[in-house]
């Protein structure tokens, strides 16, 4: 073969490799990040301050959104945890095999425009990943990355949040007491003559409680205690109830005082009101317009009766 022959071949195959090289990228700027492996790993490298998991007609089902250094879902406090979790599954989420190229596929994969929740990860207009996620199938989540029509799967794991809907995702955490600092505790209830009030010596070590004087049934405030450590939801009011209670008028009242400067503001503040739909009750801070749901038993324990807390009540109310 002569020299002219070769430098013809090698010439051509520049070419082709050329043309090749310029397909690919043409694909992979028209298919999206989808074909990349790492297509999600990479858009939350740096983190993210925004994600949104649209329903139908394109409207926020979940929005949880960074602020300041607290994040919030559809803008109700949220469970920082469950975000940091988040966070960690789309750090691992690297997208695997293609199990379908056609969009005639797309209704039986879960994977339609309609059918799929669809992701945005990044700022609201111009997010850095957008994609559709639909059924499971056996080696993950079947997802896309629009406009493209290829499919592919995904570590189920790694997606298994975005199934959460809004109250699953928010902070249900009412209020934390450092109980170790509180001397006085006041306790109203309008079923009660009049208001409970628990005191204990300062630097009582053995926090041996007083009611008028009277020592106290050690169970009953040690539930009181051991329930404010954490006051944790049972979950949320409905629009329509949250429109309708009023926390002017609460059925009880609960405060927790740290010192015992006459006039000094409670370190905790909370009322009550009975749920309207439900056997539960409404909690709120009284400083915090967001109330919360919890138990009738929570309740009881944060609000005990003088009955209870002197002895002389042998049945719980």
């Amino acid at each position: 073969m002569s020299r002219r022959q070769l430098t013809i071949i090698f010439a051509v195959l520049a070419v082709l490799l050329g043309a090749f090289a310029g397909i690919r990228l043409l694909d992979r700027a028209g298919n999206g990040p989808g074909r990349g492996g790492e297509a999600i790993v990479s858009a939350v490298a740096e983190g993210f301050s925004l994600v949104r998991v649209l329903g139908a007609q394109g409207k926020d089902t979940v929005r949880l959104e960074l602020s300041g250094d607290s994040w919030t879902v559809n803008g109700y406090p949220a469970d920082t945890a469950l975000v940091r979790q988040l966070a960690e599954g789309l750090d691992t989420a690297l997208v695997g095999r293609l199990v379908a190229r056609s969009a005639a596929n797309h209704g039986r994969l879960g994977i339609t425009a309609d059918s799929a929740r669809q992701v945005e990860i990044g700022p609201a207009g111009e997010p850095d990943l957008v994609f559709h996620l639909g059924r499971g199938g056996t080696d993950g989540r079947f997802i896309r990355f629009p406009p493209s029509d290829e499919v592919f799967t995904v570590p189920a794991l790694s997606m298994r949040l975005f199934n959460r809907s809004e109250a699953e995702w928010r902070n249900r955490i009412v209020a934390a007491v450092d109980t170790s600092t509180v001397g006085r505790i006041a306790v109203r209830r309008n079923d009660q003559p009049g208001p409970v009030l628990l005191s204990r010596a300062p630097g009582d070590t053995l926090a041996t409680w007083s009611l008028d004087g009277s020592a106290v049934d050690t169970a009953a405030v040690g539930d009181l205690l051991r329930e404010a450590v954490t006051i944790t939801a049972t979950g949320f009011q409905t629009d329509s109830v949250a429109f309708a209670v009023d926390f002017t008028s609460p059925v009880a009242a609960l405060e927790m005082f740290d010192s015992d400067e006459p006039g000094a503001a409670p370190s905790l503040s909370l009322l009550f009101l009975t749920a309207p739909d439900a056997r539960d009750f409404l909690v709120r801070r009284a400083d915090d317009p967001l109330s919360y749901r919890i138990s009738a038993a929570q309740a009881e324990r944060l609000l005990p009766t003088r009955a209870r807390l002197l002895g002389s009540d042998s049945v719980r109310p």
